[in-house]
């Protein structure tokens, strides 16, 4: 191999090394969530409104079921 031919797949070699430090330096960084434009794009979506009245609905019967429960008395020491 000559020293041209080296010089050439050194370079090559430090510049993919320079992108995987680059590319591990951006992967380090929490991706950003924009929980705004989530809500906004819901925000008038019929069907999403409706899962989300069932859920809430379903809920409210399983507080409802929890406060039933008769309570447990405790045994005299």
């Amino acid at each position: 191999m000559t020293v041209a031919e080296l010089e050439r797949r050194v370079k090559a070699l430090e510049k993919q090394v320079k992108q995987l430090q680059q590319g591990r330096a951006s992967a380090a960084e929490p991706p950003q969530f924009d929980w705004e434009a989530t809500v906004a794009r819901y925000k008038n979506d019929e069907d999403v409104l409706a899962v989300l009245a069932e859920a809430m609905k379903l809920r409210e019967q399983e507080r409802r079921a929890v406060r039933r429960r008769p309570k447990r008395q405790r045994a005299a020491p």
